[in-house]
């Protein structure tokens, strides 16, 4: 079994990624992605500290619901970003100054 350390420091890291992708980009699919990769971090570290501490499968139902979060997320966000480029024709954010259009 992978120790718990490991699986931490692989949490952190892929974490760090993905908050590195949502401070450096601007560009609203990367940001998309960004946060895409922190929330499967988190899935996956629920998993693993639920099958090290006591081998039940209450990490697995949180991860389940992690993924139905980001799904969600990426379809709204997805039909946000396409409503976007169609009005605006661009997806940078930086660009956006009005509420309206």
């Amino acid at each position: 079994m992978i120790p718990l350390e490991v699986i931490t420091v692989f949490f952190v890291g892929l974490f760090c990624v993905g908050m590195f992708g949502m401070v450096a980009r601007k560009n609203a699919i990367f940001m998309l992605l960004s946060l895409e990769i922190m929330l499967n971090a988190l899935g996956i570290f629920l998993v693993s500290l639920s099958r090290q501490i006591d081998k039940s499968v209450n990490g697995e139902v949180f991860a389940f619901f992690v993924l139905l979060l980001i799904l969600s997320n990426s379809t709204v966000g997805l039909t946000l970003l396409v409503f976007l480029l169609r009005t605006c024709k661009t997806n940078n954010l930086e660009d956006l100054t009005t509420l309206r259009w």
